[in-house]
């Protein structure tokens, strides 16, 4: 528990430290200038920043005591300093920066013996307008930085790292002309050593299926079209060398100019109440996601997809299970398939029924890949999914869920 803690408290300050680098450009000789500029574009996430110190030197300049405020949250203090390179001013009278670095994260529980280490956090090509202009809000907020990245993640437990990241990377790309704004990340060099955990049947069901040590990375790409308002996740994949891979994508309509801008609005009265330092009450904060919730109305399913990916975890786990019935993979095997029918027998779709049977069983035989697909003949509102609280089962038809094995 205390690491999750340790970690949670690690992802706050990470996530406060990328937000001050993407959003935070330097001044030249007005700091007064440069301050109230960068409190404004920085509500653009929906909160507030405040520092206690500004130096310049050249075209570098520090920022001490960097705090963020977040709605409804604790405040996350930004430790060490914020330093912004290659700082110019531009025509309209904003900033631009180069590359903007905090320092490294380092926490140690000495009572548990955790440490927990982040490095190299940094956000380069960063754009901060002049001032707010609603008419032009869009390639306002999208152009606040280019790249994000941080890395190398570590986590030790007695002295020994158990789990480790190399880095972590993303990048925003509009484009000419913005018409398709493609966005990209990556998490490489995932690796954990789950051998030293004193629970001797988690470590038993760990070697079982080959996680004692394992590696792996996690990456996703996405485009969105502005004007048409259709968003893509082309893929998101979590993989785990030699065991499997989870793969997610989806394309949605209806996430125009408009909603964002909205959403845009949503963030900047957050950023308000935040920055005014009022506590937001429970009433505010059901508004806001109320409010949230009422613009997701507007959005269209047009697919989804889930994918598992096996290269060996299945069969590693129906080994395990069997061995603890007293039988052999096989045998269990068998069981499943016979059991398929009987779970799905409330479906009412008997060609559905009858489809997944056959994925399913076919994926029992030959444990490659299985794949559940919503792809509707047209997009389907967010609102209409309020049919499936009484009856899931509409939602097969609804969206035209189908389950594919080994294509």
């Amino acid at each position: 528990m205390r690491i999750r803690t340790m970690l949670n408290q690690v992802s706050r300050i990470a996530l406060a430290s990328a937000i001050a680098l993407a959003a935070h450009p330097a001044w030249a000789l007005d700091a007064d200038d440069f301050g109230s500029k960068l409190k404004a574009a920085v509500q653009f996430f929906g909160v507030s920043v405040d520092y206690a110190s500004a130096t310049a030197e050249g075209n570098t300049v520090t920022l001490s005591d960097f705090t963020i405020y977040i709605p409804g949250e604790d405040d996350v203090e930004v430790p060490g300093d914020i330093v912004f390179s290659g700082v110019s001013e531009a025509s309209d009278g904003g900033y631009e920066v180069e590359r903007a670095s905090t320092a490294d994260i380092e926490i140690d529980d000495l009572e548990e013996d955790v440490s927990v280490s982040l490095r190299n956090i940094a956000v380069t090509g960063i754009t901060i307008p002049a001032a707010l202009d609603f008419s032009n809000i869009l390639p306002q907020a999208l152009r606040l930085y280019e790249t994000a990245s941080m890395g190398p993640l570590s986590i030790s437990k007695d002295g020994e790292e158990v789990f480790s990241v190399a880095s972590i990377s993303g990048v925003m790309d509009l484009g000419e002309d913005m018409s398709a704004i493609a966005t990209s990340l990556e998490i490489s060099g995932i690796s954990g050593d789950l051998s030293s955990i004193p629970d001797e049947e988690a470590t038993e069901v760990l070697a079982a299926f080959g996680l004692e040590q394992f590696n792996g990375w996690v990456g996703a790409t996405t485009v969105w079209y502005p004007e048409t308002g259709q968003a893509v996740l082309e893929d998101f994949v979590f993989t785990v060398d030699d065991l499997a891979a989870l793969r997610f994508s989806a394309t949605i309509g209806g996430y125009t100019r408009a909603f964002y801008q909205e959403m845009l609005k949503i963030n900047l009265k957050m950023a308000e109440l935040a920055q005014a330092g009022e506590t937001i009450q429970e009433a505010e904060m059901a508004a806001f996601e109320e409010a949230m919730l009422e613009k997701l109305m507007e959005i269209q399913v047009e697919k989804l997809a889930i994918r598992y990916e096996d290269a060996s975890l299945f069969m590693k786990i129906l080994d395990f299970a069997a061995a603890e019935q007293g039988i052999d993979g096989a045998t269990l095997a068998s069981g499943l398939k016979f059991m398929v029918p009987m779970v799905l027998a409330e479906v009412p779709d008997a060609a559905f029924k009858a489809s997944v049977t056959r994925a399913v069983n076919a994926f029992i035989d030959n444990p490659q890949s299985i794949e559940i697909v919503a792809e509707p003949d047209s997009p389907v509102g967010v609102a209409e999914f309020a049919a499936a609280e009484d009856d899931p089962f509409v939602l097969v038809d609804l969206l035209n869920v189908q389950v594919r094995a080994n294509q």
